[in-house]
């Protein structure tokens, strides 16, 4: 274990934080500048010999980054326009050939968000949920996480059924403007998916019950909350007739272990995606998929 992991296992989170607002961070972006441009330096000269190698020339040579590699800037130059519908007064884009809304915000801030949406789930990326839309045909997809619903919006024409679960309030209307002419193959539910129910919060196993779809697609993406999502499904994991997934695994330094380990004692086959996301500081694998072995 090193010093961050023992240090983020002694100092209570609401004391780290508190230090950080107030001198650490500036202490970290002075030294991750000298390191990075360190490596910019040495890597300008030698060879990257890995791929983490890339990534930290990349980042020493532009900028830190969620997504430090070349195709960063494909995506970031891209130019999409913003709308407002004049109904609901919110703002989307045109995604493919349907509108994807937002929640209210600067149309700067909702552009490099749906940007970053779209880099995420390119193939080379190591936050892409699915090589193939098409592999979803026929699949009931449980979205844990949804925000703005774009994962499900690209796998809509695909799904038996989608049921979005979305905690943030700012979230639903936007959601239900984005699938109102698709209402019949989604549901929408205002929770927290998590390892109890109570108030609102929901674990997967109590909102199903004994009616667990039979052809089933997982995706995780919770901020962090994932390891308390999966425990909440110990009971569709284990006795889902054909159960597939994936989860992210970048949100805390020991996500991808602990994940893999779960999934593995749920007799779950895994497979890792390609490359890095760069987060806290550091280079994570970005999902963990698995299907039932």
């Amino acid at each position: 274990m090193n010093l961050t992991q023992i240090y983020r296992k002694i100092v209570p989170e609401k004391i780290r934080k508190s230090a950080y607002k107030v001198f650490v961070k500036q202490i970290l972006d002075v030294n991750d500048f000298l390191k990075y441009k360190c490596y910019y330096i040495y890597y300008s000269v030698f060879p990257c010999k890995s791929d983490k190698h890339q990534c930290y020339y990349f980042i020493g040579r532009y900028k830190p980054v969620v997504y430090p590699y070349p195709y960063y800037f494909e995506y970031m130059e891209k130019d999409i326009q913003c709308f407002n519908d004049e109904f609901n007064n919110l703002p989307y884009v045109i995604h493919g050939n349907n509108k994807l809304y937002f929640k209210n915000m600067k149309e700067e801030h909702l552009l490099k968000s749906y940007k970053l949406l779209l880099m995420e789930q390119d193939l080379r990326s190591a936050h892409c949920y699915v090589d193939d839309y098409k592999t979803l045909k026929g699949k009931t997809i449980v979205d844990v996480g949804a925000a703005e619903g774009i994962f499900s919006l690209n796998t809509i024409q695909y799904a038996e059924h989608i049921y979005l679960f979305e905690c943030e309030k700012d979230w639903i209307e936007p959601l239900r403007e984005t699938f109102k002419s698709m209402k019949e193959k989604v549901t929408i539910v205002e929770k927290y998916v998590s390892d109890v129910t109570e108030g609102d919060f929901v674990t997967l196993d109590d909102y199903f019950g004994k009616d667990i779809p039979e052809n089933l697609f997982i995706k995780m993406d919770i901020e962090g909350y994932e390891r308390k999502a999966l425990s909440g499904c110990r009971n569709i994991l284990k006795n889902s007739k054909n159960i597939s997934g994936v989860v992210c695994t970048y949100h805390k330094f020991d996500d991808e272990k602990e994940i893999s380990s779960v999934l593995k004692n749920m007799n779950m086959r895994i497979t890792k995606t390609n490359g890095y996301v760069y987060n806290e500081r550091e280079l994570r694998n970005g999902v963990v998929r698995f299907i039932k072995a």
